[in-house]
Order: structure tokens, then sequence, then C-alpha cells
């Protein structure tokens, strides 16, 4: 791993855990043993810091993970993609302090001056476009408005993740945001 990259994990881990406000140049600086001035040649600012941490989850392809091709086999489609969305990011939100900090930067970004994803916004493009298949397939009843229910999956994805951390019960989350997928999406199947 490159300093800048030691940089960006110790900023990662500190910006989920105590977030943007809270979190000092100074203080990344300690965690990694360095002192502040040379944490800033590699990265400038704490704006800029935040910027790589809140991107690095979309650059590296974590949060596209389902929508690729396994080896030798056609990608996952309909609602069995989505359902593939809310596990992987459910499970990506539990296991990587980068998905966690990149989540907890995006919904703070109005007090972050720097170019940040917008919270919930990458997902609802694909969420859609899958239950449009979903709707192809015969899984999802056609009169469906498939942005409402892209935007209601997302919100009980965000809201069980929400309910988790203020329960202290994250590892919870991802199985009870499935299960409430799970739930939208059987009440919109066909009728008849």
């Amino acid at each position: 791993m490159t300093k800048r990259e030691e940089i960006i994990q110790a900023a990662a881990e500190l910006f989920a855990s105590v977030g943007y406000r809270a979190t000092s140049y100074a203080a990344i600086a300690e965690k990694l043993d360095m002192h502040r001035n040379a944490l800033q040649h590699y990265i400038p600012s704490k704006p800029k810091l935040a910027h790589e941490v809140a991107w690095a989850p979309f650059k590296n392809g974590a949060f596209l993970a389902p929508d690729v091709a396994p080896a030798g086999g056609a990608a996952t489609r309909g609602t069995a993609a989505v359902l593939s969305i809310v596990r992987h990011v459910g499970a990506l939100y539990v296991s990587d302090v980068a998905a966690r900090a990149s989540m907890r930067l995006m919904e703070e970004r109005a007090i972050i001056p720097a170019d940040l994803p917008v919270p919930f916004r990458p997902w609802l493009e694909p969420i859609a476009g899958h239950l449009r298949e979903a709707i192809d397939d015969g899984d999802v009843d056609s009169d469906v408005d498939v942005d409402d229910l892209a935007w209601r999956i997302v919100s009980s994805f965000a809201g069980a993740r929400l309910v988790g951390e203020m329960l202290d019960e994250v590892d919870a989350f991802p199985e009870k945001a499935l299960r409430t997928t799970e739930d939208l999406l059987r009440a919109h199947r066909p009728h008849g």
C-alpha cells in the first residue's frame, strides 16, 4: 500500500467513526505517526481528502460489483439484480470502512466544500433499470412506477441502516434491508 493509500485508509476510518467535522489532519497524522505537514504533502486539504475518500468506492467499483457479469455467465437481471445490489451494498457497509466513510461523507456533504457523490443517486437508476427488466420478465406488475419503487427500495435501505446504527445493531441491518426489499417486490408482483 502506498503512503497516499495509507492516508486515505486512515482518513476513512476517522470519517466513518466521527464524521467530517471531528476529523482533523492532526488526528490523521497521529494515527499514521506522521507530521501534519508531511500529510499535506500527499493530500493538500481536508476537503480534498474527503473527496478522495467519498469517491473511492465508486472509483474502485466496490459499489457497482453486483452489476458485473460472472466469468462465463450472464449478469444478474430483474428482481434478482435488485436483491443482489441491496445484499452487496449492505454487506459492504458492514465489512468495509471505506464504504461506511463514503456514505457518511455523502450525508454530510452540505458542510464539506468539495465535490462529493450525491447520496443514494448512484443506486436509483440501476435499481429502476432492473425493475424495468422485472416488468419485462413478468416478475413485477406492469403498472408499477419503477422510479417510485426504486426510491422506496433505496429509502428502506437507508432507513434500515440508520436504525441499525442508532440501535447499535449494524450487523443486523443488511438482512433487515434485504427482507424489506423482498417484501416491497412481493407486494408489486402481477395479480392473477
